[in-house]
């Protein structure tokens, strides 16, 4: 990561670069409405948001020293929070893979998110994982019925119509029905 590796070497053209960078891939061409990562995977989307906000931790450290001149972009770095430069931030913010999951709190496997590994043993239901799931940035709904002793699962996922058919990242799932219960 370049803000931190400009930090640690007191390289202010590196911290820099970073905000740079921050500013080409905080678009809506990088995000789907729902504050998805535009690969479509739950799994993408922790890591790309997880690695904003700490690229964006780290610049708050950064103090440009006196002597220096931001010639390439004309950015002056002093504690700096640069949340505000990128309101895309409060869309991706707001999601997290907990909302992809099934009652038992298993990710769903959308893409490259897998769901549960090891043991074939059922897990408990878990409050969060009952709810109805809208997410038409990314073409996920799902309807749930009952509690945590017992509930159901009913998913459909679409290709979104966010970057037209192909998307981002997709694995072909142009229609894909998944079924749940427990």
């Amino acid at each position: 990561e370049g803000a931190t590796t400009g930090l640690l070497l007191n390289d202010p053209n590196m911290v820099h670069q970073a905000v740079n960078f921050l500013d080409r891939l905080l678009t809506n061409e990088n995000w789907l409405s729902d504050g998805i990562w535009y690969e479509e995977s739950a799994s993408y989307s922790d890591q790309a948001s997880g690695n904003v906000l700490t690229t964006i931790d780290v610049v708050k450290k950064w103090v440009d020293p006196t002597d220096y001149t931001d010639t390439q972009f004309g950015i002056q770095l002093n504690n700096t929070d640069l949340a505000p430069r990128w309101p895309l931030i409060n869309q991706f913010a707001s999601f997290s893979s907990d909302k992809l999951i099934y009652p038992d709190g298993t990710t769903i496997p959308v893409n490259d998110s897998y769901g549960k590994k090891g043991s074939p043993q059922p897990l408990s239901i878990v409050n969060k994982g009952l709810k109805n799931i809208e997410l038409p940035g990314l073409g996920y709904y799902a309807l749930f019925q009952g509690d945590t002793t017992s509930a159901t699962h009913a998913g459909l996922l679409y290709n979104h119509t966010n970057l037209g058919f192909g998307g981002g990242h997709t694995h072909v799932n142009a229609l894909n029905l998944d079924l749940w219960g427990g």
